[in-house]
């Protein structure tokens, strides 16, 4: 018994259907057997953004799911790098602003109390 399945998202279907139900696309017939998920093409995808992206666009009619997965995990990828530079975007902001001025008040105050101390009061008044 052949398994029937749409070529363009994986899902099981019915032997009666012509149209996907899930996508909305014509189901081709094939005696291919059904292709299995696996975690495997979202972790090479996270680790190997760029493989990920190619192995989609190149998996995309012979291996819909696999093609899914590992496209997912190159996107995973992407917003984490864009997470990553939101915040340290936000981080040298926040030191621009507020680093500098404690700096700035730190270091006079440091530079006064020293100039005391190596030229004593007398010379400050």
């Amino acid at each position: 018994m052949k398994v029937k399945y749409c070529s363009y998202c994986g899902k099981d279907l019915k032997d009666s259907v012509n149209f996907c139900p899930y996508c909305g696309r014509e189901v081709t017939y094939s005696g291919a057997k059904k292709e299995k998920a696996s975690i495997g093409w979202i972790i090479l995808g996270f680790f190997f953004p760029l493989v990920g992206l190619i192995l989609f666009l190149v998996w995309l009619k012979e291996r819909p799911l696999a093609s899914k997965y590992a496209g997912f995990g190159a996107l995973i990828k992407f917003l984490f790098y864009i997470y990553m530079i939101i915040i340290m975007i936000l981080f040298v902001i926040s030191e621009l602003i507020f680093g500098v001025d404690k700096a700035i008040n730190h270091n006079t105050k440091d530079d006064f109390n020293h100039q005391q101390e190596v030229y004593g009061e007398d010379d400050w008044s």
